[in-house]
């Protein structure tokens, strides 16, 4: 536990570089499609490098659950192109603090999903959070010359951790599944 901290604070940090290189990506290529779908090539190619050089990925797994990964990857898509619009719409910062709303899509996403809501102390943490980020917008809005663009920015950013938290529940749910059969496929997404 007394690792966590420090794992987080990694991951933060890895996170912001990551954006701001993102950012500076933008500039020198700024159309958003050609982009995201270099980002997605790059991964198109990891997957075979990661079976070419005997990773414990068997193929016939996959193919069994092609319909959950299929909707995971157009989540992954529709996330990465939102971010990478939002990066282009608001600072890198702003979009850092849109993204700390991240536990709210989540937790919303499993209590429709599950019925299964958080209780009292996780709730209010959460809360906190998205009216920390609403405060921030308001002020962001009165700091900017373009509200227009702001709006659009907050709301692909806000769309950007919809898509992703909802591919990362839809994952954990997959990893929670037995070795995959085709009756899989059907107790995945009915529930």
């Amino acid at each position: 536990a007394s690792m966590l901290p420090t794992l987080i604070a990694v991951w933060y940090v890895a996170n912001l570089f990551f954006n701001i290189g993102m950012k500076r990506s933008h500039a020198l290529l700024p159309d958003v499609m050609l982009l995201t779908s270099l980002q997605m090539m790059a991964g198109g190619l990891a997957l075979p490098a990661a079976f070419a050089f005997g990773s414990d990925l068997d193929p016939a797994r996959w193919w069994a659950w092609r319909r959950q990964l299929t909707v995971s990857s157009v989540l992954l898509l529709c996330g990465t192109l939102c971010t990478n619009v939002s990066l282009v719409l608001l600072s890198v910062s702003f979009t850092h603090v849109i993204k700390t709303c991240e536990p709210f899509f989540a937790m919303v996403i499993v209590g429709v999903w599950d019925h299964r809501w958080p209780g009292a102390t996780a709730a209010l943490a959460t809360a906190t959070t998205v009216s920390g980020v609403l405060v921030a917008s308001v002020s962001q809005r009165h700091s900017a010359g373009k509200a227009s663009d702001l709006s659009a920015g907050i709301a692909v950013a806000m769309l950007a951790n919809l898509s992703l938290q909802l591919r990362n529940v839809l994952n954990k749910r997959l990893m929670q599944l037995s070795p995959p059969a085709e009756a899989a496929d059907d107790r995945l997404l009915s529930k």
